[in-house]
């Protein structure tokens, strides 16, 4: 190898490593990456839930009694389980129209999230999401 290779390669090398460090903290380690997919996906099947939990409202005009009745509603396939732990969500019913469900959570949500998401900001661990629904009743 002359010595212009070796230069070459030696720039190459550092230009690599700047980057791997640079992508490490403007997204941070892999696994917190991967944290942040999994509370995406909690966040979107809890945001799921609620809509099946609206529509079952809507047309049987109360809440439903668990989790397991709404699974049962022909149409509806709710996911019902944490996607690492199988845990499943809690859901409970709190009045005529009002309900709470809860997922437990790696971190807490982003302050950079989309104005919908707030509804659904969280703590890291366990977090309750009260919500209403109309015509139930």
């Amino acid at each position: 190898m002359t010595s212009h290779s070796k230069a070459l390669f030696s720039v190459a090398a550092v230009v690599v490593c700047a980057t791997v460090i640079a992508a490490v903290v403007a997204l941070g380690p892999p696994s917190q990456s991967r944290k942040l997919r999994l509370d995406s996906i909690r966040t979107e099947q809890l945001q799921a839930l609620e809509r099946l939990i609206d529509s079952y409202a809507k047309v049987h005009k109360q809440l439903p009694d668990s989790l397991a009745a709404l699974a049962r509603e022909q149409g509806f396939e709710p996911t019902l389980t944490d996607p690492v732990s199988g845990q499943s969500y809690a859901y409970e019913k709190l009045g005529a129209d009002r309900y709470r469900v809860c997922g437990n959570f790696d971190l807490p949500s982003q302050k950079h999230a989309a104005r919908f998401e707030q509804t659904w900001a969280h703590h890291a661990g366990r977090q309750c999401f009260d919500r209403r629904v109309t015509g139930a009743e």
